[in-house]
């Protein structure tokens, strides 16, 4: 009987989350994972870096963009959209941009974990377009960038659950509506093996769900 039942989750769950994604969308569903599990202790480690899981110790990772060959099982739970965005103070001291090439003439603000760091690129009808920019500020971290937008320091592509409320309320504008920003696929990974513990599992299947 013990064999066949069910393994109830349990123990201590390390899962790697990317710092800004992690505070904003995912700490809202730990109160209904824990409600759900609440014999499963979550252990979060927000960090911007591709860290080893197994030298980690850690079950699950949450990664944003394409994933780079490894021997790491994946899950795609969803896509992350974004935004090209200013302030109106800016906007109104450098003028808009009417197309990408115009961003060559704008102060860009880079997010450094994205190769290369200083390429732009918009998908329109008439193709892709793809844009070197320059800048003062480069960052490792969305709600860095949303405070440099924010501080009238420059354009930025910023992820949806950092701009779509600042947007919302006039702080920010959203640019170039005829040219989109690709969107970034969002992956679960985990190590490869024959098997996941429960804890993982009910994880997955959740933040999935």
């Amino acid at each position: 009987s013990i064999r066949e039942a069910p393994a109830r989750p349990a123990g201590t769950l390390r899962i790697s989350v990317p710092s800004s994604f992690g505070r904003h969308y995912l700490m809202p569903l730990v109160r209904d994972y824990a409600r759900h599990y609440p014999d499963v202790k979550l252990d979060l480690r927000f960090d911007e870096r591709t860290i080893n899981l197994v030298e980690e110790g850690i079950e699950l990772a949450l990664r944003i963009g394409q994933l780079e060959s490894s021997s790491l099982m994946a899950r795609r739970i969803g896509t992350v959209r974004r935004y090209l965005v200013a302030t109106p103070a800016y906007l109104r001291e450098h003028g808009a941009p009417r197309n990408p090439d115009d961003l060559h003439d704008h102060q860009c603000i880079a997010y450094a974990r994205l190769a290369p760091a200083n390429q732009w690129t918009f998908e329109s009808d008439d193709g892709r377009h793809v844009v070197t920019i320059s800048g003062p500020v480069m960052v490792d971290d969305a709600d860095a960038m949303k405070e440099a937008v924010l501080q009238h320091l420059g354009i930025a592509i910023v992820p949806a659950w950092c701009a779509a409320e600042s947007i919302r309320r006039g702080q920010m504008k959203a640019l170039l509506p005829d040219y989109a920003v690709s969107s970034l696929p969002l992956h679960v990974v985990y190590p490869e093996t024959h098997w996941m513990s429960a804890r993982a599992r009910s994880f997955l299947d959740f933040i999935a769900a």
